[in-house]
């Protein structure tokens, strides 16, 4: 059996200016070799010069059926560009591939083969893009240099910077699925903004190697022009495509291209990689992570490593698992730690906390569950001569309690098999180096994003607050935040009236979080933390300071703020990868409204007379209300009658309803939204 004839790869040329560089484009254009029909196309963009339309027309009867020449008015490079795309369907509906050539580049004659070969098949490949060879104005010796933008294609770095030049390979499929360029975008940027529409449509790109794409290097080119309105173009391409720098999204392309964590488990002699421990763990080898170290402690500012190793056993590993409403929130906050290397004891106790030991502090049962050492130290090792005992302090120590029982620590010992956690650690790092001394061309240069300040500009910047690290929702699922006092769960009650909450607010295809505030010394029945882990996914403790400081008024009255600035941070950075932002009773949650409202957080308060004690309580909190009112989307209760004087005091009555109201109505949404 015969296959048919191949499909076409079309070339689109916009020609604008310079008509001296156009013949050598068009030529390398037609000139490939290629085991594919080639369809070159020139939109003369309405040059004023009258030989860019003679240099594309002389050549015309040189390469019949394989170039094309249109002249249109000015609608500048992106407008271009869609006029060959719309050209080249029209001429061949069933085109393979588009390869985008600005008219003073060029190809060497191997080059669409070769960008084709890394495009592959996978239809979810959408473009193929290459490394840089600049020629013309460069400072380089032999007067070319190429740079690499990513070694590996990164849809984190790809937020950052504009990794694909325009010079890249598109399935015809990209186009198909409605991703064009965008005309407005004529000062540059608009193959950027291209990319991000076709990662948005479900594509990705892959790196194509040795491609002998030419870039000609010109003071007056449009990249230098692009370069001088950077910052505008930048709010634009961050607006277009906000769906794209939403903190969930970020922390799930986070938890599969750069996981945070490598949880090494000696005895299995692998490490898992993660930034999510509720998401797909990556288990790799003891071979494949000591070359993921290398390359990075080689050239740490091309690729991406985990930030913290932990080292434990299989066994506490499993019983880590065993308390998955507890374990996104346990990870937290050994990423919040600043330590560069702590131990962590888990302590039976029903109520979760972690609490961080002064300096010096030994455990009193002198044991430890896990070892967590921050990656710097590893390549301050692979780049110094010194001892490590020199160069570090000795560990820090942690106590965790995570609701495990007496009973969960009967095997703990056994398991351990008598190795120390530092011990395995050292022996790890034994086998991490020393890192191998690579040879590099001296023409060749990575040029793209460095990899650490993908986490610097996009992690804290658009998922935390400066200094703080993002809670570790990494499933790209829309998520739900209720926040209720300690008080609240402590009775049948209040048990029941949470229930029927999470029947209004819950979904299937959400997770539902739980930010439990208690004062200190408080306690609740190891009872209601069973039901509580039943019914959530995450479970979040926060231990109120108690405020005599800050008592604000509002109308003449008192009412209290509860959270500090750093417990504000705290909770804000908790919240945004939160679609809807729950509050129950005298809650807290309510002083981050104003913040979560700007990050387009939905927000409503549960609150009914009967969830309080004392009246003066209640009336700080009808107070606390009328306060916060602008960054409240809904106050629902069971008895809105009850709310008469909230309404009276100038509570808007349109924002209270009724607890039976429905999902919409409440204005749950999606994240997608």
């Amino acid at each position: 059996m015969t296959s048919g004839p191949k499909k076409a790869i079309g070339v689109v040329i916009p020609a604008f200016g310079h008509p001296k560089f156009l013949p050598e484009a068009i030529i390398s254009a037609c000139e490939q070799e290629i085991d594919q029909p080639v369809k070159v196309v020139v939109v003369d963009d309405g040059c004023h010069f009258q030989e860019t339309g003679d240099a594309a027309s002389h050549l015309l009867a040189a390469y019949p059926d394989t170039l094309f020449y249109l002249r249109q008015e000015n609608t500048r490079l992106p407008g271009a560009r869609n006029t060959g795309i719309r050209f080249l369907l029209e001429l061949d509906p069933d085109i393979d591939a588009f390869y985008f050539l600005d008219a003073d580049n060029r190809l060497s004659p191997y080059s669409l083969q070769a960008f084709r070969m890394a495009l592959g098949d996978d239809p979810k490949v959408g473009w193929a893009y290459p490394d840089i060879t600049f020629f013309g104005l460069t400072s380089a010796e032999n007067g070319m240099e190429t740079r690499e933008t990513a070694a590996e294609y990164s849809r984190l770095k790809h937020l950052v910077s504009n990794i694909s030049e325009a010079g890249s390979m598109v399935r015809a499929d990209v186009v198909r699925r409605g991703v064009w360029f965008d005309e407005t975008m004529t000062s540059g940027f608009e193959d950027w903004d291209f990319w991000l529409s076709a990662l948005e449509a479900g594509f990705h790109g892959v790196r194509a190697e040795h491609t002998g794409f030419l870039y000609r290097v010109r003071p007056e080119s449009m990249l230098a022009e692009s370069q001088r309105m950077a910052d505008t173009l930048l709010a634009t391409i961050r607006a277009k495509h906000k769906s794209l720098y939403r903190p969930s999204t970020i922390l799930a392309w986070e938890h599969e291209e750069a996981p945070a964590f490598a949880f090494y488990r000696p005895e299995h002699a692998t490490v898992l990689l993660m930034s999510d421990p509720l998401g797909q763990v990556k288990e790799v080898s003891l071979e494949d992570f000591r070359h993921l170290f290398q390359r990075w402690a080689y050239n740490y500012f091309e690729h991406f490593f985990p930030t913290h190793i932990i080292v434990a056993t299989d066994a506490v590993w499993q019983l880590l698992r065993t308390k998955r409403s507890y374990l996104r929130w346990f990870f937290w906050q050994i990423r919040s730690q600043d330590n560069k290397k702590k131990f962590v004891s888990l302590k039976p106790g029903p109520h979760p906390s972690f609490e961080p030991l002064p300096y010096g502090s030994e455990d009193e049962h002198g044991y430890a569950d896990m070892f967590c050492v921050s990656t710097d130290i590893l390549w301050q090792r692979s780049h110094s001569d010194e001892p490590p005992q020199k160069m570090e302090r000795s560990p820090y120590w942690s106590d965790a309690y995570i609701g495990l029982a007496e009973d969960d620590f009967d095997n703990r010992l056994e398991a351990d098999g008598g190795v120390g956690l530092e011990q395995a650690f050292e022996q790890l790092a034994g086998t991490l180096m020393p890192i191998p001394q690579y040879r590099r061309h001296t023409s060749r240069k990575f040029s793209g994003p460095h990899s650490a300040s993908i986490r610097e500009l996009l992690i804290p910047e658009l998922c935390a607050n400066p200094g703080m690290q993002p809670f570790p929702a990494c499933r790209d699922v829309p998520r739900t935040l209720l926040a209720i006092p300690s008080s609240v769960a402590t009775t049948q009650g209040g048990l029941d009236r949470i229930k029927k909450v999470i029947e209004i607010i819950t979904r299937p295809d959400i997770e539902l979080a739980l930010l439990l505030e208690h004062g200190p010394g408080e306690t609740m029945p190891s009872s209601c933390y069973e039901h509580l882990q039943e019914q959530f996914d995450d479970i979040i403790p926060l231990c109120l300071i108690e405020n005599h400081l800050d008592a604000p008024q509002y109308l003449g009255k008192r009412f209290s703020k509860h959270l500090t600035h750093d417990q504000l941070s705290e909770v804000s950075v908790l919240a945004r990868t939160c679609a809807n932002v729950f509050a129950m009773g005298g809650s807290s949650m309510v002083e981050a409204f104003g913040d979560l409202r700007r990050h387009g957080s939905k927000t409503a308060v549960f609150f009914d007379e009967d969830l309080f004690g004392a009246p003066e309580i209640l009336q700080a909190s009808k107070t606390k209300l009328l306060a916060y009112e602008h960054a409240i989307g809904r106050v629902i209760t069971e008895n809105p009658a009850k709310l008469a004087s909230l309404i009276a005091e100038g509570f808007p009555s349109e924002k209270i309803v009724r607890i039976a109201s429905t999902d919409n109505s409440l204005g749950v949404k999606s994240d997608q939204d």
